[in-house]
């Protein structure tokens, strides 16, 4: 693991919705007791880079052992370009451009479903991320949606699957990750229309 690279955000806040939250720095060395502090830049920077740090505190061995027995190693030119992108700034640009992205793809998202989706759905308002979580009346069956829209080629996240006791089942997540175009509006049309077929 590279330890010259001391910063960190933590990801529940590192995409925060408003520009002036401004997410914890990480403190090497403060975990202890039942935690470690971990960041991974999967979700904010790139997928492919499975890039992360951990501050394990007194679980430093066992991280060392996991992993080396996970990866063996991390390219280390790779871990050296993100800590100079971190260091200089880079990474903060990044993020304050990517929450300003998510916050107008959440609205647009949030306007096309209160436009296209049974009168009564209810939308949650997050603080960061780039999901939105949607409550529809009660007899919407979001499984029965989810195998409605395979047809048309549209994946859900039906509210069952975050629930270990079968709950939600009139619940949906939606990922508002993808930049907005006209065949999201298309498909967020279709899925509303599919929806009120159950009521």
């Amino acid at each position: 693991m590279n330890t010259t690279c001391r910063r960190s955000k933590t990801i529940s806040t590192a995409i925060s919705i408003s520009a002036n939250d401004a997410p914890p720095r990480s403190r090497p060395g403060t975990a202890t007791g039942g935690f470690c502090f971990v960041v991974l830049l999967v979700r904010t920077l790139a997928p492919s880079l499975r890039v992360g740090w951990v501050s394990p505190g007194r679980y430093l061995e066992r991280v060392r052992r996991l992993k080396f027995t996970n990866t063996l190693g991390t390219p280390v030119v790779l871990q050296k370009t993100i800590c100079d992108f971190l260091r200089d700034g880079g990474y903060d640009h990044h993020l304050r451009s990517i929450r300003r992205a998510y916050q107008n793809q959440l609205h647009l998202f949030s306007q096309s479903i209160l436009r296209h989706f049974p009168e009564g759905t209810r939308l949650s308002r997050p603080q960061g991320g780039f999901v939105l979580w949607l409550e529809l009346p009660t007899r919407v069956d979001t499984l029965k949606l989810h195998h409605d829209a395979i047809k048309h080629h549209i994946n859900t996240a039906p509210g069952p699957l975050f629930s270990v006791k079968d709950r939600y089942r009139n619940c949906l997540r939606m990922n508002c990750g993808l930049p907005w175009t006209e065949q999201i509006e298309a498909a967020i049309q279709t899925l509303g229309s599919l929806a009120k077929k159950q009521l």
